[in-house]
């Protein structure tokens, strides 16, 4: 998955930790959903349901780019 600038990468990662219903990067599916959705152990990762994919938000803003 790569996003085209860090505001992008930003935007996402917002929309995320707010709630908003978010589209997966990787295949477009309509959502993404808590990746421990049973235990409600985190809201810092998400899962596809479509094709997967993993993101771990917190790891994604460690790794963000410089400004």
């Amino acid at each position: 998955m790569e996003f085209k600038n860090r505001d992008e990468e930003v935007a996402f990662l917002k929309k995320l930790w707010t709630k908003v219903p978010t589209p997966c990067p990787e295949c477009g599916f309509e959502y993404l959903e808590h990746l421990h959705k049973k235990a409600k152990k985190s809201d810092t990762e998400w899962k596809c349901p479509n094709c997967g994919k993993v993101f771990r938000t917190i790891n994604m803003l460690m790794e963000l780019p410089e400004e």
